[in-house]
């Protein structure tokens, strides 16, 4: 593995912006009362997953 800025920059905005925000929204609308919505998230992700390994 060759540690590049391009490769150190993947990982920050995987690590951080992605991670962080998806938490981030998600404990928004937990917070809003949206908690029909967070589960259509949840459930979701397998279908959108799935779709996309095709």
């Amino acid at each position: 593995m060759e540690w590049t800025g391009e490769f150190v920059f993947a990982l920050f905005w995987l690590i951080f912006v992605l991670s962080l925000g998806a938490i981030s929204l998600l404990m928004l609308l937990i917070r809003k009362g949206e908690l029909s919505r967070v589960a259509d998230l949840f459930y979701l992700v397998p279908a959108a997953t799935a779709t996309e390994k095709s």
